[in-house]
């Protein structure tokens, strides 16, 4: 049995609360957010001269690797938690995804003790770093036991835990890097421990608060039990996962590609530029997605257009960010250099060239709203493998015409600009019928 995309929809935002309650929950989630953010802003220009653009390179490449896989960790399982109405099935739902992430992270840590140190020898930025490698399954368990409790405190309205837990997270990892340089040594282990012992701590945090709600559900646990559940869900798995993961790859082709014919300095420069630049984005842009969400679902639920809101929330989000995106581009390496340290001048040109793709992504989240409540999945996965195409050849090309990394990373910023620029167009276009 599966759930039609449109009920998921009403469920999760019925699941949040009523509409005043909605807005308090926003501000919530976006000042824990803001300050986990500031945080990470100060404690970048310290740890960038600890750290070697090498050393973040290869921090970029295992991160990457973490973000990816873990896409596909619980299969997208974890994002169902909120929606039941009867808390046993939300519970049901927990234990399913944490089995599964830990089945997977096991079984993938189990290979790589195996092939290690080949991928070691063949792949050159990993050369006698199988100890780097052995961290991905790590990473993938703990980010996966993170979103499993993330929803729970969801569905159980704790936004603030939510919230403040990104503090939890930005804190200690930050700590672990700036005393492991000074202590014990400045490697791109610290870096990478840094993130996953931050994540540890908040999993820790969360489990601890939701491990009595979900021990006081009275409800059977089975493998019947579980098994009805991911039936009832399964198209999280066939769809969402899937999506999700062609999208994450696709956002995160450059550092693979990169890493792959230049060397782990480049995809360290990229790697600053690409962080700097998209975590502010993000940071706002999931607030109004939040938001407009709510709005566009019981818009359709009613039967009204979407047009106008569309249109006043992308071209409100476009005047937001044109000047602070037009001072990056002017000036990105100058402060990129004041910020960070002479050696990162290279990540403010990566910046600048970034700045057009990275602003039709800020101004994108509502038109990806409209064709999730349009139920247009089926055009979400293949535009998501069409730009995946599109970016891995712009990203060839550039590497086959010169030796310069910037003309790469120039084309798949041009390429996923103009790629952003066709969603955008699709999303007014469907806005304005019924279908």
């Amino acid at each position: 049995m599966t759930i039609s995309k449109t009920s998921t929809i009403n469920n999760y935002i019925g699941k949040l609360s009523t509409p005043g309650e909605f807005a308090a929950n926003v501000i919530r989630m976006l000042s824990g957010n803001f300050f986990a953010q500031i945080i990470a802003f100060c404690a970048a220009p310290i740890i960038s001269r600890l750290y070697t653009p090498d050393d973040f390179g290869a921090m970029t490449l295992i991160l990457t690797c973490i973000s990816v896989t873990s896409i596909l960790a619980s299969l997208r399982y974890e994002q169902a938690i909120v929606l039941p109405k009867e808390d046993s099935d939300g519970k049901n739902l927990v234990i399913l995804s944490m089995l599964l992430c830990l089945t997977i992270s096991t079984s993938l840590a189990g290979t790589l003790l195996f092939i290690g140190k080949d991928i070691s020898r063949y792949v050159t930025q990993f050369h006698g770093r199988e100890d780097l490698i052995l961290m991905i399954p790590l990473g993938i368990c703990v980010y996966g036991f993170l979103q499993c409790f993330t929803f729970w405190q969801a569905r159980k309205k704790n936004f603030s835990a939510i919230s403040w837990n990104q503090i939890l997270i930005q804190v200690p990892g930050a700590g672990t890097k700036i005393v492991a340089a000074g202590f014990i040594g400045s490697t791109a282990v610290w870096l990478v421990a840094g993130n996953i012992i931050g994540q540890l701590i908040a999993v820790a945090v969360l489990a601890s608060i939701s491990f009595s709600q979900i021990f006081n559900t009275k409800t059977k646990t089975g493998i019947g039990h579980l098994m009805d559940v991911a039936s009832k869900y399964s198209d999280f798995p066939r769809f969402r996962a899937m999506n999700g993961f062609v999208n994450e790859l696709s956002q995160n082709l450059p550092v693979f590609m990169l890493a792959y014919f230049f060397s782990n300095r480049v995809v360290g420069y990229f790697g600053l530029a690409n962080s700097v630049l998209k975590k502010p984005v993000e940071l706002f842009s999931q607030s109004m997605t939040n938001v407009f969400l709510q709005k566009i679902a019981e818009s359709n639920a009613n039967g009204r257009g979407l047009k106008r809101s569309l249109q006043k929330a992308t071209y409100g989000l476009a005047a937001v960010g044109i000047v602070p995106f037009a001072i990056l581009m002017i000036s990105g390496k100058f402060l990129c250099v004041l910020i960070f340290g002479n050696s990162w001048a290279t990540s403010g040109l990566y910046m600048q060239i970034l700045v057009p793709w990275l602003f039709t992504l800020f101004i994108n989240p509502p038109s990806t709203q409209v064709i999730l409540v349009k139920r247009k999945l089926k055009f979400n996965l293949y535009f998501d493998v069409v730009t995946i195409v599109l970016r891995a050849v712009a990203l060839y090309v550039g590497a086959w015409l010169t030796t310069e990394p910037w003309v790469a990373i120039l084309l798949f910023s041009i390429t996923s600009m103009l790629s952003n620029l066709f969603y955008i167009r699709y999303a007014f276009k469907i806005s304005e019928s019924d279908i």
